[in-house]
């Protein structure tokens, strides 16, 4: 699975232009960042409560609060076409809406981990895009360029 959609990126372009693309990319940056520690803090409070068998309503409304944030975030990733991003809060929103027992919440824990870090890469793989020559005042970004830069981190993330 590629980190960024390139058809996603160009229709946005499309649209919306460089700019409107630019825009989406740091309101993603920003929310993505925030509701990924929403998420890691969710979990710590949900552990400390399974560890000491509290309020087992409280845990089951700190998961369905796990599973809001990550529908957030999936929407996010999707008007981006950031597809491991977007799979992983599926897989998190899924078991967090299920019952989850001690190991399915350590699942979720781990699958959290791996979303902080796939995050970083598809936040990493938009700033890419536009990067550009020095020399240039713009940054002549059509949809081409998109889709050549895609291809380019295709390959890296191999």
């Amino acid at each position: 699975m590629t980190i960024l959609d390139a058809a996603v990126l160009t229709g946005i372009v499309r649209e919306r232009g460089e700019a409107g693309l630019e825009d989406l990319i740091e309101g993603y940056k920003n929310r993505s960042m925030n509701t990924i520690r929403a998420m890691q803090e969710l979990l710590i409070l949900t552990d400390f409560l399974m560890t000491f068998s509290m309020h087992l309503i409280s845990h089951r409304g700190d998961l369905t609060q796990l599973a809001a944030e990550a529908s957030y975030l999936q929407r996010w990733a999707a008007r981006l076409g950031a597809m491991r991003v977007h799979a992983l809060c599926t897989q998190i929103m899924v078991q967090s809406r299920s019952n989850p027992l001690n190991h399915e919440q350590d699942q979720i824990g781990c699958k959290v981990m791996l979303l902080n870090r796939q995050n970083a890469r598809a936040n990493q793989s938009l700033q890419q895009i536009f990067l550009s020559d020095p020399k240039v005042e713009t940054k002549a970004l059509i949809p081409e360029a998109v889709n050549a830069a895609l291809i380019l981190l295709m390959y890296m993330d191999t």
